[in-house]
């Protein structure tokens, strides 16, 4: 299966959907090769994984990974929007979704692996109630606290 990936700028309704990692997930990879911000982490996939995806009609233009860890909560592995559809509220959109799947106390956690701008990717996550450890590039927050922040409109940055 090929997924164009996040060039298409038409006017068509955007919609997010859950897609299981081993339909959707290569085709991504595949269509960002090249661009090394989107290089997945190194981690196996499973199939209940979720895997939420902000689709313009059969173009993908950004996604959030994540895994259920029970009363642990939710990691966010991956979370990404296309460079062109940035800064319209895609990562927002996203972010959103996954937090209200999971339970409202569930901590969600963010732990930027690769070659990333650190400052950059805590700074985005920030705003929306995530705090880091010092000791830690993790960063966390329930999914009451991304939900309202999302929500009652309190993100403020223009990275998303």
């Amino acid at each position: 299966m090929y997924v164009s990936f996040g060039n298409d700028e038409s006017d068509r309704a955007v919609t997010i959907r859950k897609c299981h990692p081993n339909e959707v997930l290569a085709a991504l990879h595949e269509s960002a090769e090249g661009t090394n911000e989107y290089v997945f982490a190194a981690r196996d996939t499973d199939p209940n994984d979720l895997i939420l995806v902000a689709w313009e009609g059969d173009v993908a233009l950004g996604y959030i990974a994540t895994t259920d860890l029970g009363k642990a909560g939710m990691l966010i592995w991956e979370h990404l929007v296309v460079p062109a559809r940035r800064t319209q509220g895609l990562g927002r959109r996203l972010l959103l979704a996954a937090a209200r799947r999971a339970n409202p106390q569930a901590t969600l956690t963010v732990d930027p692996m690769g070659e990333l701008d650190l400052e950059r990717v805590n700074d985005y996550y920030r705003q929306f109630g995530f705090r880091n450890n010092d000791a830690s590039t993790a960063s966390t927050a329930t999914a009451a606290a991304v939900v309202e922040a999302i929500v009652l409109g309190t993100s403020t940055s223009s990275l998303s």
